[in-house]
């Protein structure tokens, strides 16, 4: 009998048989279970023939034949005292159980007959693992009044790598379980909050991932969002003026523009001597007459905004004469009205005294 014995392959037991047909199926554990196979048989013919049990791992597309697992002292050492066979094996069924199971015991258990390396059936088993440690990662930009993503990911370590489980997880806010609702919104491991607020910077977001109900990954560290925002459509300069009439030769003092944004925006001037956000236009000539437009962009979002304040070259008080752009424009003071008015009502006055003579 032990000249029947090939490299690959331990001889369990002699039956008379052709073709053996196991019927397939998945078994699922985590670390510890105990697990009870059972493989129903049918004998086709009747031969004489040899039946082993073996366990094969696929990893990486390269399959891996360990020893027969199922006749002492045969057995590998991994399972001895952790294998018992209860059935009563060469007739219609084979069913053992298995003792304390690990993750190394996952993969693909085989009914081979001895000589032939086609094989008649199998039974896999797999083996859930505690997932490695979350981590919350953002897959769209924060920003404020958008919709915002998060996703928690994991490592799973069951065995085999495609063995059926689908991992689960449970999202907290701020250390209570979060269900669906309209404004957050729980897709498994992705995590939807409609339209961000700023305030949705002080909330603390926390995951855990499952390979199976009874492993829980530890739960990840806390993530914050750092909402962004701004400018505003409406910059805001100080001065807030956006006319200025200067006399030629006068000294403007600076000029600052600001925005409302996080981070913090960048802005810069079209024309004039620029230092950031501040214009110094310093003394007046006429190569400083016009329009000055301040931009504010914001440097994570790209979004920006304009505002614009216009500098007009006056030449003497009272009726002025100006240039905006090269072109000349009148300026009327509010003392030359009313002299005007006073001239203009002694001139009808002085009229009403000759008509009444």
């Amino acid at each position: 009998m032990a000249g029947l014995r090939t490299p690959a392959l331990v001889v369990l037991l002699c039956l008379h048989w052709h073709h053996v047909i196991v019927k397939a199926g998945t078994l699922f554990a985590v670390p510890g279970d105990d697990v009870f196979f059972n493989i129903s048989i049918s004998i086709v013919a009747s031969t004489d023939g040899f039946i082993a049990v073996e366990k094969h791992v696929v990893d990486k597309h390269k399959v891996m034949v360990f020893l027969d697992i199922t006749n002492p002292p045969d057995i590998s050492a991994q399972y001895r005292g952790r294998i018992n066979f209860t059935g009563n094996i060469g007739l219609t069924e084979m069913y053992f159980w298995l003792y304390n199971v690990s993750i190394e015991d996952a993969g693909e258990f085989r009914v081979v007959p001895v000589g032939i390396r086609k094989v008649f059936g199998s039974q896999i088993l797999a083996v859930a693992g505690r997932p490695g440690n979350p981590t919350i990662v953002e897959r769209t930009i924060p920003r404020v009044y958008k919709d915002h993503t998060l996703e928690c990911e994991a490592l799973s370590s069951s065995r085999p790598e495609t063995n059926g489980y689908n991992m689960s997880f449970i999202w907290k806010l701020n250390g209570t379980t979060l269900v669906n609702t309209m404004v957050r919104i729980v897709q498994g491991k992705i995590l939807i909050i409609r339209r961000l607020q700023r305030e949705d910077r002080f909330d603390k977001f926390t995951c855990i991932a499952y390979d199976s109900d009874r492993l829980p990954s530890n739960e990840s560290m806390y993530y914050q969002i750092d909402p962004y925002y701004g400018p505003a459509e409406e910059l805001t300069l100080d001065p807030p003026n956006r006319t200025y009439f200067v006399e030629e030769g006068s000294v403007l003092a600076s000029i600052t523009c600001s925005a409302d944004c996080h981070p913090h925006c960048i802005f810069s001037w079209d024309r004039g001597v620029r230092h950031g956000a501040k214009l110094n236009l310093d003394v007046i000539d006429k190569t400083k007459n016009g329009i000055y437009r301040c931009t504010a962009k914001n440097p994570v979002t790209h979004v920006s905004f304009t505002t614009a304040l216009e500098v007009i070259l006056t030449t003497k008080k009272g009726t002025e004469r100006a240039e905006r752009n090269g072109f000349p424009v009148t300026k009327v003071s509010l003392r030359g009205i009313v002299v005007f008015a006073i001239m203009n009502l002694n001139l009808l006055f002085c009229i009403s005294q000759v008509l009444q003579k």
